[in-house]
Parts: C-alpha cells; structure tokens; sequence
C-alpha cells in the first residue's frame, strides 16, 4: 500500500518546498504535513487573496495544497507575498 502513496507524497512535499522557496516567510511550510497548511493570514487578507487573485480558502488561512499544482504553488505564494 505505501508504494501506491510514493508519488503523491513526493508530489505533496515537492509543492511544500516550491511555496517556501518562492517566499522566504513561508519556510515553515516543509514542516507541516498533510494536505492543507495553516498559513498566516487574517480573514481580511483571506479576502484579499480571493478578490486580488482568485485564491480560496478557509478564513482561518488554511490552504488546500494537495489540490494544486506545482504552479499554482507558485502563484499561492507569491499571492500571500503581495497581501501579508
């Protein structure tokens, strides 16, 4: 069962490390696991990433990374970078 999850994980952790490679406030990501990340921003900033540039999530700031891409990694980071 844990050779099914091999690419899916490595696919996980390879957009963790292309957000906090892209912003450098955003390193503590690599050490969250799972597939959403708590990132932090208020509600205000949530709606700014939503109104700004078609970015969802939860109020809180919690992201949904395993529904991405590697590019959209990239565009979520540098959204967070132009609202925090």
């Amino acid at each position: 069962f844990d050779s099914q999850l091999g690419f899916p994980m490595e696919n996980l952790v390879e957009r963790r490390k292309v957000i906090s490679e892209t912003v450098s406030g955003l390193s503590f990501v690599t050490d969250q696991t799972g597939l959403f990340s708590m990132l932090p921003l208020n509600s205000e900033q949530v709606e700014e990433m939503f109104e700004k540039h078609a970015i969802t999530m939860s109020g809180n700031g919690r992201a949904n990374i395993g529904g991405i891409t590697i590019l959209q990694a990239k565009r979520l980071a540098a959204a967070y970078a132009g609202v925090s």
